[in-house]
Formats: structure tokens, sequence, C-alpha cells
């Protein structure tokens, strides 16, 4: 197991449990379980979504998954009808992204969670369009003037918005099966074991 993912496999319980103390609770008072399933990471994705199926399965919770870009996108502060197209960078010139419009309601998906080229994305891009993400620093050439940027630094996932968007759909009668619940990482991972 790789340093960064021992660092992962301890903090993620540590970190849920500042959270519940913050908020004066406990694990029994949790109603349901929201994770973000990506695209992302590898292993954060796996490490994350194991120890909330953990959770859920212990104490026989719901759990739904939310995309990483949809939480990215609902921090973006649009106003009703403005285009928000989420990117991460993806590495090697690829990014992960998704395009909403922002409604009276919330968002509207109006394109999948996709890998593609940063060339490509820039060219998805209006001049109106919102873009929010990582990939605005990393692929800031090709996306400039194409729409107006938003700084990662401040606008970037958060969990209390995985969260709020888990409880919509959670409200909307959506579920997802926990032993089926998987990570979304939208190509294959970069190493690989040839038999």
């Amino acid at each position: 197991m790789a340093r960064d993912s021992r660092t992962h496999v301890a903090s993620v319980p540590r970190l849920v449990e500042q959270v519940l103390d913050e908020a004066s609770l406990t694990i029994g008072a949790v109603e349901a379980i929201a994770v973000s399933i990506g695209p992302g990471s590898f292993t954060g994705l796996r490490i994350g979504l194991a120890f909330a199926q953990g959770l859920a399965y212990a104490g026989g919770l719901p759990v739904v998954g939310v995309s990483t870009l949809e939480a990215l996108a609902a921090v973006a502060p649009a106003e009703a009808g403005e285009l928000v197209w989420a990117a991460l960078d993806a590495r090697r010139h690829e990014c992960w992204a998704a395009c909403f419009r922002r409604t009276g309601a919330g968002l509207e998906r109006l394109a999948p969670d996709a890998a593609m080229s940063a060339a490509a994305l820039a060219e998805r891009l209006g001049p109106e369009t919102i873009v929010i993400g990582d990939a605005v620093e990393r692929y800031g050439a090709l996306l400039a003037g194409r729409g107006r940027a938003l700084p990662f630094e401040t606008f970037h996932p958060q969990g209390d918005v995985v969260a709020r968007l888990g409880w919509e759909r959670l409200a909307r009668g959506e579920r997802d099966e926990l032993g089926r619940l998987e990570p979304v990482y939208l190509r294959p991972p970069d190493a690989t074991i040839s038999l």
C-alpha cells in the first residue's frame, strides 16, 4: 500500500469523528450517508467509498453516491440560466468534465461526466460559461478567454455540498444499492498489471 494510501486510510475515520464532535453528534444520529464517487484519484475514491460503505452497512443506513463534478458545479455562484462546466485535471492533458445549467431549483445536468482533452473542453466553452475546477489553473492557457474562470482555491468540492446533494437524492426516493456502488473513474488506471 502506498504511503498516501495509508495516510488516507488513517485520516478518514479521524475526520469523520472530528465533524461529528463539532456538530455535537454521535454516529448513531446519522440517518444516511452521502459519498463522493468521483471522478478523481483511484486510491482516494476507493478508500472514501469503502469507509462510507462500511459505515452504512454497520449502521443499516441508506447510502447515495454523488458526482464530484456535480458537487463542484454546485459551489459556482451562477445565476439562473447560466452554464457551468466543472473541470478537474485528469493529467495527461485531459480533464474530467461535466456541464450543468443553474436553474431556480438547483442544477440541471446537460452533459455526463466525461474524460476529454483540455483542448476539447476549450472548444465547448462560450464567453458566458462559468468554468470551475483545478483544470482552470492547470490548462489556463488553453481555457483563457473561453469563459469566466473561478479559482479552485476558493471554489472547490465541499463535504457539506456532497451531503446536501445526497439528501436531495434521498428526498426524491433515490438511493444506491450498497454492494453495487462503485467509484466513477472514466478511464482505466495509469498503472496496470498485464498477465
